[in-house]
C-alpha cells in the first residue's frame, strides 16, 4: 500500500523511518508505482479489516497490518513478504514470509 511506504519514507530515522526528503521519496514512490501494479481497494475493506480486528483481538498499531490483510484477502491473496513476518503471525489466514526465507525456497 503506497501509503504504508510513504509514512515510514518520510519518518525521521530516529523514529524508525528511512528519513527521506519529500522529493527523494517522491522519486521512489513513483518507481515502485511504474513497477508494480496496484490494485483498488475491495469494496469490502472496512468490513474485512473489522472482522480481522474483532477475531483477532487488533489494538494500537497493528490495525494498520490488519487493513493490510484485509486487503489482501478481498484480492485473494493469501502470501505476504515482509522484514516483519512476526507481526503477521497472528493472521491465519495468510502465510508470511521473509524476503530470506522467499529466496531459500526458491534455492537462491
Amino acid at each position: 500500500m503506497l501509503s504504508e511506504f510513504w509514512s515510514v519514507a518520510t519518518r525521521d530515522r530516529n523514529a524508525n523511518g528511512m528519513g527521506l526528503a519529500f522529493d527523494a521519496a517522491e522519486v521512489r514512490l513513483t518507481r515502485i508505482m511504474a513497477a508494480f501494479p496496484c490494485l483498488p481497494e475491495p469494496k469490502d475493506l472496512p468490513a474485512r479489516w473489522w472482522d480481522l480486528i474483532r477475531a483477532h483481538q487488533v489494538i494500537s498499531k497493528q490495525a494498520h497490518d490488519t487493513r493490510l490483510v484485509a486487503f489482501m484477502l478481498g484480492h485473494g491473496l493469501d502470501v505476504l513478504v515482509s522484514l516483519n513476518a512476526k507481526d503477521f503471525a497472528r493472521f491465519t489466514e495468510i502465510r508470511c514470509v521473509t524476503p530470506a526465507e522467499l529466496m531459500a525456497d526458491a534455492g537462491v
